[in-house]
């Protein structure tokens, strides 16, 4: 799994998901780790999962 560097989720590891997106401090090229609460509100958007699922080609991760 990605190292987490000084991110607020820190110790709450379980209960998020990784998340590939556009960031300024990225933690490995393009992924960042988000909250399960705001992972479950995203996945409703379906514009939000067809750029995810570009990305994630992209990346080799597999698609939502």
């Amino acid at each position: 799994m990605a190292k987490l560097r000084n991110h607020k989720f820190k110790n709450n590891i379980s209960d998020c998901t990784l998340n590939i997106t556009k960031t300024k401090k990225p933690i490995r090229k393009d992924i960042i780790i988000i909250p399960n609460k705001v992972w479950n509100e995203l996945k409703k958007d379906k514009k939000f999962i067809e750029i995810q699922n570009k990305r994630r080609k992209k990346y080799g991760f597999k698609e939502i």
